[in-house]
């Protein structure tokens, strides 16, 4: 009788070391995904923060070229002097 009851502790007991290991299992790995998830968003923020950057970039480039051409006729001098150290 007694060796029942020591097979059985022992199989519930092993039972119960299967059950946490296989719970954390599902647990990393579902902190795998959320982490996969959270870096695909940050992924995308930065794409969609670059992409503003080089339209900012553009925008600028094309009104600094536009100043320069209205400080050129307007016979402002030098006209280069004024750019080059900000660049």
């Amino acid at each position: 009788m007694e060796l029942i009851k020591d097979a059985s502790g022992a199989v519930v007991a092993a039972g119960g070391m299967l059950a946490s290991v296989i719970g954390f299992y599902f647990w990393v790995r579902y902190k795998i995904r959320r982490h996969d998830e959270k870096l695909k968003d940050h992924e995308t923020r930065l794409c969609t923060v670059e992409g503003n950057a080089s339209k900012t970039d553009r925008k600028l480039n094309i009104m600094h070229r536009n100043l320069v051409k209205l400080m050129e006729h307007q016979k402002v001098e030098p006209v280069k002097d004024l750019f080059e150290n900000e660049r």
